[in-house]
């Protein structure tokens, strides 16, 4: 029985509230449903809020300051996940009002909706890279802003997913045996980012990419490849003088050698042979 007198109790002041929302919609005092508005906004109430604020900014605007209703209006739609529209408010707050004691605040949001926005590190990564923009923008405009410090973070999180985005797919590239793309995928990986979380094993899939390309090319093509694959060795051994990898790569750096040696040995044959022809 007591649980059905609180669902009437739950229907009876719903009934109530929307009664009230319906009063204040059809009002023509603008005062008053500014008033409501605000109300709503202080209760949370996202949904409420825009229409009325929509409303008020047409009817007030040239006439009455509305910084605090711009401001609340955008809020509102950045807490009901409409980032991209969100991100439009803010920006025209910004625009609108420069001089706003709201307006670094409203940029600093403006910035974190394109970080909202960004996906997982295996999807399309646009608004991770706008995040970025933002961010920085945010930061160089309002440099003493107690917001530096997490934009600054922010920009370090949205580059560590762009950083994991890239090796991830340099070693998709590599697992299927696609041994170039793999090389030059890891070798952009570590010049984008020379505070890669893990750059060793980043060169180090730089040697073994480059030798097993090596392995698959045509003949003409191996003195060139190998010797690449030599040159990434060497790098990692200066970078990496004692690495856990380095006795894998160094069995894979005798058998480029052996093949380099192969190789010249059978170019000298060809040269006897063209002298002897």
């Amino acid at each position: 029985m007591g649980k059905y007198i609180i669902i009437i109790c739950i229907v009876v002041i719903s009934c109530a509230c929307n009664r009230e929302y319906s009063k204040v919609v059809k009002s023509s005092d603008v005062e008053y449903k500014l008033e409501m508005a605000d109300k709503y906004y202080e209760k949370g109430d996202c949904d409420k809020c825009i229409p009325l604020y929509e409303e008020i900014l047409i009817y007030f605007k040239g006439k009455k300051n509305v910084e605090q209703a711009y401001y609340r209006y955008a809020e509102c739609h950045y807490k009901l996940g409409e980032y991209q529209l969100a991100a439009f408010y803010f920006k025209n707050f910004v625009s609108s009002y420069p001089k706003s004691a709201l307006a670094e605040q409203a940029a600093f949001m403006a910035a974190k909706c394109y970080v909202e926005e960004s996906p997982k590190y295996s999807l399309d990564q646009v608004s991770t890279y706008e995040a970025i923009d933002k961010m920085q923008e945010f930061a160089n405009k309002y440099p003493e802003s107690a917001k530096v410090e997490e934009a600054n973070n922010t920009i370090d999180e949205m580059r560590a997913k762009l950083m994991k985005k890239d090796y991830e797919s340099a070693y998709l590239y590599f697992r299927v045996r696609n041994y170039n793309a793999a090389a030059v995928s890891f070798q952009n990986l570590v010049e984008d980012y020379p505070d890669f979380y893990d750059l060793e094993k980043a060169y180090y899939y730089i040697v073994k990419s480059y030798k097993l390309y090596a392995d698959n090319s045509y003949s003409d093509k191996k003195l060139e490849r190998y010797k690449l694959s030599l040159k990434a060795y060497n790098e990692f051994v200066k970078k990496f003088p004692q690495s856990t990898y380095l006795k894998e790569l160094n069995d894979i750096k005798g058998s480029i050698d052996n093949n380099l040696k192969n190789i010249d040995d059978e170019q000298k044959d060809d040269r006897k042979k063209e002298r002897r022809g």
